[in-house]
């Protein structure tokens, strides 16, 4: 195009092309194009030449990072229709990118470069009337590549033992700097066999099963990082033994030990978990993972299953599932099974070969540190999309989310602070977009004094509603909020018990207490990796009331429900609550049907009396039913409707 735009003002300068032989022209040109498109042609139409007298001046470069530039410019107001930035690396033979923005803008970010590499800018504008402009072109570099932040060594701490018993020995360690992938226990049983006992990255305890009574063992600990191992500690403890009150050999009874953990029936958002029991018999059982955002969950399970549906689970997503038994009070295992849900299927009539759109972005739920995101896809589908926006300090950052997802929560922004998010989608080579909204994060939570952020503090604990078996504790918290809560107590036989409680909460029941005994209750409150408190008190339970003609044993009374009720009601989530009028149940089970018509099941521990339904569809009508399991029988349901608020829209 240069060479044919000189020779024809070469020519009209020496009087050799007339006005109508340059009218008459007219020919195709090639425009590079972004990395990962074909080109575009672009058909120049008659009267297509340069425009005198419209000059582009003051080609600047900014913001210079490792991946990006921004250009800008100076035009006269009003007299472009679009602008085209041509950009390409002189020492490379891939084809140019061109970016179009409109006549109105005087500035654009290019992405997607290569670090330290100069690249060549050249900028030309088209009127309305198809009328381009001399070019002006510019050189600029990106900055070198950051060097990689060096990760904290991981190390071993101290190995520790506690609750040694004549079959069992719990194990407890700490880690003061650093993560490791996993940990290894190696020992011998009383056969001189070595025994191995995985654990995953986020335990710092374990209970040994199996041991032999009055026998010296030796216990090691190693810390493994993707196939290195570090370590060992290593400590050593002698069991305890085991004789009746009259010296008499004691008949040992068998001890519960867990199987293998199977996962079979797996769904895009389910998987059902099955075990074996080899021996003995657990009291209940306790499955851990994490969801796709990193969360830890507990579902529990009665003593005599020995399978669990794990619902609300997120397509194409690695799970990795813990199970635990619980007898006596002592939490034995893991066993673990790793699990990857399966991809979402594409929808009935859905066609790949629709040309892919965008529709819209909205934001929702700003923090002081996050925002929500949410979008719409017009027609067509993505392999997965792309958020892009800039830090506080103007760095520009990228968040790069699946497709089959629909909304993304940005995290590590900073309070008070106004943000452009941009999104693209990508679909094969090529991207779409983008799609912008804006958003102003929260203020951050500061004290009376406005220096710094509001430290958490707990206040009273105190109790109430004491019975033969159980009391319910309450507590303040004065400033600040906590992630979640511990309670610690002994029970008859000196055995120390924990009672977790989530960060909304600010009661709990604690239950299976001995009548008659005096226990002290110890609070502490948990944020992010430190523990506050404690806070204490001191109880004494009832004791067992029995009819004064009647000596026989007492009957339970028999447990029922009443009053269901939905508060906290959002575009995605509600919260239900509801009170146990008699009795105690072991757990609750709350089913209710999604839009689809496909139903869910959320399974609540039996001390809490109330529980938030999350991933709920904005404006849409449910009906919830809570059912209370005792034992081996299901009462219920109490029900309710509620209809979710609308989705918020900037």
């Amino acid at each position: 195009m240069e060479r044919y735009s000189g020779w024809l003002t070469a020519e009209k300068e020496e009087g050799k092309v007339s006005k109508k032989t340059i009218l008459e022209h007219s020919f195709h040109i090639c425009l590079p194009s972004a990395p990962g498109t074909s080109a575009t042609k672009v058909q120049t139409t008659p009267g297509s030449v340069t425009a005198p007298g419209v000059p582009l001046s003051n080609l600047n470069v900014t913001d210079v990072s490792p991946n990006s530039l921004r250009v800008t410019w100076s035009a006269p107001p009003s007299t472009f229709h679009t602008f085209s930035l041509q950009y390409r690396d002189p020492k490379s033979s891939a084809t140019p990118g061109e970016i179009r923005v409109p006549g109105t803008e005087r500035s654009v970010n290019v992405m997607g470069l290569n670090p330290g590499t100069e690249y060549d800018l050249k900028l030309s504008g088209e009127t309305p009337d198809g009328i381009h402009s001399a070019p002006v072109a510019t050189k600029a570099s990106t900055a070198p590549a950051a060097a990689p932040p060096e990760k904290e060594k991981p190390t071993l701490g101290s190995l520790s033992v506690s609750e040694v018993t004549d079959s069992s020995a719990r194990l407890l360690w700490d880690i003061p700097t650093g993560n490791f992938d996993s940990f290894l226990i190696q020992y011998k049983d009383a056969e001189g066999k070595q025994r191995a006992l995985p654990m995953d990255a986020s335990s710092r305890e374990a209970t040994i099963a199996d041991l032999v009574p009055s026998r010296k063992y030796k216990f090691n600990l190693y810390g493994l990082i993707g196939r290195k191992r570090l370590g060992p500690v290593s400590t050593e403890i002698v069991t305890a033994p085991v004789a009746s009150e009259q010296g008499e050999k004691v008949e040992l009874a068998a001890l519960p030990s867990l199987g293998e953990l199977v996962a079979s029936e797996i769904t895009t958002d389910s998987v059902r978990l099955s075990w074996s029991v080899p021996s003995g018999s657990f009291d209940s059982f306790v499955v851990q993972f994490k969801d796709a955002e990193g969360r830890p969950h507990s579902l529990p399970v009665e003593g005599v299953f020995r399978e669990v549906i794990v619902p609300n689970l997120s397509p194409s997503h690695r799970y990795r599932f813990n199970l635990y038994g619980v007898a006596n009070r002592k939490r034995l295992g893991p066993v673990t099974k790793d699990v990857v849900t399966a991809s979402s299927p594409e929808r009935p009539g859905e066609d790949r070969a629709v040309q892919p759109s965008l529709g819209e972005l909205s934001t929702s739920d700003a923090s002081s540190n996050s925002v929500r995101l949410s979008w719409t896809v017009r027609s067509g589908r993505f392999d997965s999309f792309q958020v892009q926006f800039k830090d506080a300090e103007g760095k520009p950052r990228a968040l790069p989310v699946e497709g089959d997802s629909r909304e993304v929560t940005v995290p590590n922004l900073s309070p008070s602070t106004r943000y452009k998010f941009n999104l693209y989608g990508v679909s094969g080579k090529q991207r779409y977009g983008p799609i912008s909204a804006e958003a102003l994060t929260a203020a951050s939570v500061v004290s009376p004094e406005g220096r710094i952020p509001i430290q958490p503090s707990l206040g009273e604990l105190s109790v109430s509603d004491v019975t033969s078996d159980s009391v319910i504790l309450s507590w303040t918290v004065p400033t600040g909020s906590f992630d979640s809560f511990l309670v610690h107590f002994k029970d008859t036989e000196g055995k120390v018990q924990m009672l977790p409680v989530e960060g909304v909460f600010r009661t709990v029941t604690v239950p299976n207490l001995a009548p008659s005994h005096r226990y002290k209750f110890n609070l502490y409150g948990v944020s992010g990796r430190k523990r506050s408190g404690p806070i204490s008190t001191d109880a004494t339970t009832a004791a067992t009331v029995t009819s004064p003609e009647v000596t026989t044993e007492r009957v339970p009374v028999q447990p029922s429900l009443e009053q269901l009720a939905v508060s906290d009601i959002t575009s995605d989530s509600l919260r239900l609550s509801w009170i146990v009028r008699t009795g105690n149940f072991d757990s609750f089970l709350v089913h209710y049907k999604e839009p689809e018509g496909k139903s869910q099941s959320l399974p609540v521990e039996g001390p809490f009396r109330t529980v938030t339904v999350q991933n709920l569809e904005p404006s849409q009508k449910y009906k919830f039913n809570l059912y209370g399991i005792s034992g081996n029988k299901r009462l219920g349901p109490l029900s309710v409707d509620a209809v979710t608020g609308q989705q918020k829209l900037n």
